[in-house]
């Protein structure tokens, strides 16, 4: 074997490229690895080209890394469009999730890389190379000039700035965003979307990592707001997150003669109003109650069949405390029609 024996006689060597050289590319990634090793090896035409366009449409990650270290070693057979499409890749390679050695390899096969290119090779490379430092800098943060010190804020200080969200949500402006987090030097260290570099954590879903408390309070406004006139009380209300995913589950109470399409009606509509105009995965749970007697003063039914007090006036789910564990339902009135539970 070729491990043992060493390289073999160029006529033999002639007749393994021969035989191997049109399976490449294979569309087995174990195999497509196995001929790529051999001809590299085997010194075979045009190799370290086929391999460079290889590496630039390969989707996953590993089979990007495995070709770029087999050529990057490669002294020999090189042309400038395959230079730069390896240059392109280092630039792009930042942003590659892995192991903690991942980094350290790849910085290895770039600086064999850049090692092997002469001053004529830099020359015509120039654009590429200045590409290059720019993404491991951090992208545009290499770009954007310094400013000036203006003042130490602290966070009491910008408590005010952030207690109207509304407001600040309005005024939010997503290029001066990315131009804080380039200026910063937030992208030497962390990723947003397709850039910066994987150093520290990746800050892409950051808005959506909120605790238990958060979330709580932010779905009690939201379900207030999209608040039909048939959604009588709220209780028992629960909220935690696995992983991206939030969980919401609570009890509503609706009048009791809906029946069971009524209810379909309004878990579809409200769900979609109150959880699924952002692009947050939700898992959402509604249990509904029938009304009782009790709730007559709070409830703006019109016409309703069922009403034995006159309407006073409807509490707000946060003042009603939709924490509150199940009340009771036994109080002697028929259900009729309205199931106890719907889920």
């Amino acid at each position: 074997t070729f491990a043992r024996q060493g390289k073999p006689t160029k006529e033999l060597a002639a007749l393994t490229v021969a035989s191997l050289d049109p399976l490449f590319p294979h569309t087995s990634a174990p195999v497509n690895r196995e001929l790529a090793t051999l001809l590299v090896y085997l010194d075979a035409p045009r190799i370290v080209e086929r391999c460079a366009r290889h590496l630039s449409s390969s989707e996953g990650q590993e089979e990007q890394i495995f070709f770029a270290k087999l050529v990057s070693r490669v002294t020999s057979g090189w042309d400038v469009a395959s230079r730069r499409l390896l240059l392109s890749w280092f630039a792009k390679a930042p942003r590659f999730r892995g192991g903690r050695f991942l980094k350290k390899g790849i910085d290895k096969m770039r600086t064999d890389f850049l090692a092997s290119l002469s001053a004529d090779d830099r020359a015509a490379l120039e654009e590429e190379l200045a590409s290059l430092q720019r993404a491991l800098a951090g992208g545009e943060a290499a770009t954007v000039k310094p400013r000036p010190f203006v003042r130490k804020w602290t966070v009491d200080e910008l408590r005010p700035a952030l207690a109207d969200l509304e407001k600040a949500e309005k005024r939010s402006s997503f290029a001066a965003g990315k131009r804080a987090f380039h200026a910063a030097g937030c992208a030497r260290c962390h990723r947003f979307g397709d850039e910066g570099t994987a150093i520290g954590p990746d800050l892409t879903n950051v808005g959506r990592r909120f605790d238990a408390r958060t979330l709580l309070e932010a779905i009690i406004e939201r379900l207030e707001e999209t608040r039909r006139d048939c959604c009588i009380d709220l209780h028992s209300l629960r909220v935690w997150s696995s992983g991206a995913l939030h969980h919401v589950d609570f009890h509503l109470t609706v009048p009791r003669y809906y029946d069971a399409e009524q209810l379909h009606e309004l878990d579809e509509s409200y769900t979609e109003d109150a959880f699924l105009l952002n692009d947050s995965a939700w898992d959402v749970i509604i249990h509904y109650d029938p009304c009782r007697p009790r709730h007559c003063a709070g409830c703006k039914m019109d016409a309703c069949p069922v009403r034995s007090e006159p309407f006073e006036e409807r509490v707000s789910f946060q003042m009603l405390d939709p924490t509150r564990q199940d009340e009771s339902l036994d109080d002697g009135i028929p259900l009729g029609t309205a199931p106890r539970t719907h889920s």
